[in-house]
C-alpha cells in the first residue's frame, strides 16, 4: 500500500475496546488503561506510515460507532440520575397487556427488552389490528416506571415522530421492511440489563463520538460546529477530487482545509 501512482484506502477496527468498555463502563481503570494501550498502538502504527510512504502522504481519520452510557452504579455515586430495570420488566408488562385484551398466546418474537417485535402470525390467526396491537403495548410500556417515550411502527411510519430531536433521531432508525413494532426508551441513564453497560439511545452520551482529521492540507484545530459522522464521506470525496457517494447525505467539512 502507498507505494503506488493511487490512492490506497485502509479501514482498521479497534473492536476490543467495545467489549471491555460494555463490561467495566467508560470510567473505568480497565478503559482508561485500554485507552492508553491504543495510543501506543497509533503510535507504532503512525511510525510504520511514516518510515514506508511517509506521513506527509498519510490522511488520517478518526471517529467511533457510537458512545456508551455511565455504569448506573457510577452515577448513583455522583448522585445522578440513573439505575438499572430489572431485566424482562418490559416483555413481561407487554406480553400480560396484549395476553389480557386479546387472549393467551406468545405475543412477542423477540428476546430483547428493546425493540419488540411482534407475533405476525398470531395477530393474523385472531384477525386483529395490527396498528391497535401496537397502541395496546406502547399503552402498556408507557405505563412503567422510568420508560421515558414508546414509538410504535404506525407512528414512525407516519413520520409523525419527528417532534424533537429524540423523535428524529428514532424516526433516522427506522427502516421499515426490518424494524420493530414497538421501540421502548428508557429515561437517561437507565439500562435494562443485570450488568455492564450498553448504548443504543438517542441521547448525547450515546450519540457524541470525535471526528479527528490528522494530515496534509489540514487546517490544525478544534472546530465547535455541530457535525455528523455522515460528514467524513463527503469530506473525504472532495479531499480526494472524486465524485461524492450517491447515498451521501453528509456535508464537506470545508472550515477543515487549509487554505
Amino acid at each position: 500500500m502507498g507505494q503506488r501512482d493511487a490512492t490506497d484506502v485502509l479501514a482498521i477496527s479497534f473492536s476490543a475496546n467495545d467489549y471491555v468498555g460494555h463490561a467495566q463502563g467508560p470510567d473505568s481503570p480497565e478503559v482508561r488503561e485500554m485507552s492508553i494501550q491504543t495510543d501506543v498502538v497509533f503510535g507504532k502504527l503512525f511510525h510504520f506510515l511514516d518510515s514506508t510512504v511517509g506521513m506527509g502522504n498519510v490522511l488520517v481519520v478518526m471517529t467511533g460507532d457510537h458512545g456508551v452510557a455511565p455504569l448506573p452504579e457510577v452515577e448513583v455515586q455522583r448522585k445522578m440520575p440513573g439505575g438499572r430495570m430489572p431485566p424482562g420488566t418490559v416483555q413481561k408488562t407487554v406480553q400480560a397487556a396484549l395476553t389480557e385484551k386479546y387472549g393467551e398466546g406468545k405475543w412477542l418474537l423477540t428476546a430483547s427488552e428493546n425493540p419488540l417485535y411482534f407475533n405476525l402470525d398470531l395477530i393474523r390467526q385472531k384477525n386483529l389490528d395490527r396498528a391497535q396491537v401496537e397502541r395496546v403495548a406502547a399503552d402498556a410500556a408507557r405505563a412503567i416506571p422510568h420508560v421515558f417515550r414508546v414509538y410504535t411502527r404506525e407512528l414512525l411510519a407516519s413520520g409523525v415522530a419527528m417532534e424533537d430531536q429524540v423523535g428524529r433521531r428514532v424516526m433516522n432508525g427506522f427502516y421499515g421492511p426490518r424494524s420493530a413494532d414497538v421501540y421502548v426508551l428508557l429515561e437517561p441513564y437507565w439500562l435494562s440489563q443485570a450488568g455492564g453497560t450498553t448504548h443504543s439511545t438517542t441521547f448525547s452520551y450515546d450519540a457524541h463520538v470525535p471526528v479527528i482529521f490528522m494530515g496534509p492540507g489540514i487546517r490544525p484545530g478544534r472546530f465547535y460546529q455541530q457535525i455528523a459522522v455522515n460528514d467524513i464521506a463527503p469530506t473525504l470525496a472532495t479531499y480526494l477530487d472524486v465524485e461524492t457517494p450517491s447515498g451521501s447525505v453528509g456535508r464537506c467539512l470545508a472550515e477543515i482545509f487549509s487554505e
